[in-house]
């Protein structure tokens, strides 16, 4: 899943949510911006223009203009309305461009633009920072806070003595900013150089040696962004601007280290079974893997049928397997016509069938609460609980292929708890190295360790394995919520598999809790066993081996 919103964009869009705006300033805000008709449009249909700099920027000092001396609430609200559509705007063509670009790795038109909106993004942040020190400074903040966005919200923008504190926002973090997007943009231009040799034996290592002085760059580039804005370093920065983790990097090394203790002993069982083996020797179609999550959506009901309707309807949807698409899989939001996009890879073997029905847990997120959800965390545990479900319910599915997947599913939480435990670790490894340190031996030699005390053997030339991980680029720390949801997620299935429809019913009741709740809170209201608990990590343990390990042949 790409990076796709700031906490920002999330208040806004909850704020909003509850306002009425009068009829000229709702069809000024949508209609013009995104032309919806009374059909709704196919993703083909969906036309992309660039970003207006310009109009954002009169949006913006109009509702900074009206914050300081309007003193009717609903006259402000509406005026904010029509800033946040433009907002709305330009994120949705950032992820439009990117959709397409990632379709099609040789087109010079999306390569150009998508890299436009990948610098534009950060002047949206720093604008949509602007608007919120303005409001700080309304004479109405007071009924905003009590409204909207909460009590005491707008503090943060505001010293002791209640005066309005600098902005972060300084010349030198957008011009590192804008460095961080040019460096993501050569990486995928390597990407797309080398797309036509994946069957190259030595593929990895020459896209290892191509995109190593992109890597050091970016963690370079980034420790800097993190001393610009007062951070002790980059992992702590991240935490914080993107990921809006309510627990501490300290904590998370603490969970690392004891999955590390306890799950490793299991994980290498696993390995050591011919059971890989076996289940990657099934061909897969791009007919199966849309039967396979079409079937369980239908059979699920509720959100997860209506979902699937949407994104039919409208084809939202890409399973093709192009020769220069971009390697990956991903879902996006489209602010502005209210639906996701689900792009994906398929490599023709089981796992597409885990896979899709991932990315389909993030549509159904996504489409349900229009991308309200206020951590990474939150957003990852939906897609992972699909692929468990779906295991439950996709009846249309052959008997033999359905035991294999129910297995699958396991070994895959299995595997997810060890490797991207190991990515983080990884991370967290390289991103304390000196400049002097960051060369390509050393990143080789440090995920070679990595993985050997993750219990993770690395073939001949696998050292540089970590080059094919595509967040250490784009989205650094975001590994690690893959492990966190997927506990939450594997407690969706366990209550599954005691009773049928429990954890169905678990389901879809906190797909309707994602929009202003931290993931601890949200835990608690949903009777969840907090992952850091330290008698969740035997309950797992106990699951994984009478679940799996003892039922291998």
């Amino acid at each position: 899943m790409k990076r796709t919103i700031t906490a920002l964009i999330l208040l806004l869009s909850l704020m909003l949510s509850a306002c009425s705006m009068t009829p000229e300033k709702g069809n000024r805000g949508v209609g013009q911006l995104t032309g919806q008709t009374e059909r709704e449009p196919t993703f083909q249909e969906m036309v992309y223009t660039r970003p207006d700099v310009d109009a954002l920027k009169e949006a913006e000092q109009e509702v900074c203009s009206e914050s300081m001396s309007q003193t009717d609430v609903q006259a402000l609200l509406e005026t904010l309305a029509f800033y946040y559509n433009q907002v709305k705007h330009c994120q949705t063509m950032y992820h439009l461009a990117d959709i397409r670009h990632s379709l099609d790795l040789s087109d010079q038109y999306y390569k150009e633009e998508y890299g436009f909106c990948l610098q534009f993004m950060n002047q949206v942040s720093e604008s949509m920072d602007t608007v919120c020190r303005a409001l700080a400074q309304s004479p109405v903040r007071e009924e905003l806070e009590a409204d909207f966005f909460g009590e005491g919200y707008f503090d943060q923008y505001l010293d002791d003595q209640g005066q309005i504190t600098e902005s972060v926002w300084s010349e030198t973090l957008l011009k590192l900013m804008e460095e961080e997007a040019q460096l993501e943009a050569k990486y995928y231009d390597v990407l797309s150089d080398l797309a036509r040799n994946q069957a190259d034996p030595d593929y990895t290592q020459k896209l290892a040696e191509a995109v190593a002085p992109i890597y050091v760059e970016l963690i370079q580039v980034r420790q800097a962004m993190a001393q610009e804005t007062g951070y002790a370093d980059y992992e702590s920065f991240a935490w914080d601007w993107f990921y809006y983790r309510d627990y501490t990097p300290q904590e998370a090394e603490a969970y690392v280290s004891s999955i590390q203790e306890n799950l490793v002993p299991l994980y290498l069982q696993l390995w050591n079974s011919d059971f890989f083996e076996k289940a990657y020797s099934k061909t897969v179609s791009q007919e199966q893997i849309r039967d396979y999550v079409r079937s369980a959506a239908e059979h699920m009901g509720g959100i997860a049928e209506t979902s699937w309707e949407v994104l039919t309807n409208q084809e939202l949807f890409d399973l093709s397997a192009g020769e220069n698409k971009y390697v990956g899989s991903f879902e996006l939001y489209l602010a502005s016509y209210e639906v996701p996009f689900i792009f994906f890879y398929p490599y023709g073997d089981i796992t597409d069938y885990i896979g899709f029905s991932h990315e389909f847990g993030h549509f159904i997120n996504d489409y349900v609460t229009q991308e309200s959800y206020l951590s990474t965390d939150n957003a990852e545990v939906l897609s992972q609980a699909m692929e468990y479900l779906a295991t439950s319910y996709s009846e249309d599915t052959g008997a033999s292929v359905l035991k294999i997947l129910q297995k699958m599913v396991l070994a895959n939480s299995l595997s997810t708890y060890i490797d991207q435990a190991a990515y983080h670790s990884f991370e967290n490894r390289v991103y304390k190295l000196t400049k002097e340190e960051l060369t390509l031996e050393t990143l080789n030699a440090t995920y070679a360790a990595v993985m050997e005390d993750f219990g993770i053997e690395l073939g001949e030339g696998m050292q540089t394995d970590w080059a094919e991980v595509p967040h250490f680029f784009t989205e650094p720390f975001y590994v690690l919520s893959y492990v966190v949801s997927n506990d939450i997620a594997m407690q969706i299935y366990e209550k599954e598999l005691e009773k049928a429809g429990d954890g169905l019913e678990l389901f879809e009741e906190l797909s309707m809790q994602w929009d202003d709740q931290e993931f601890g809170t949200l835990l608690n209201g949903a009777g969840i066993v907090s992952p850091f608990a330290p008698q969740r990590m035997d309950e797992l343990k106990t699951c994984f081996q009478t679940k799996l390990i003892d039922q291998l042949d």
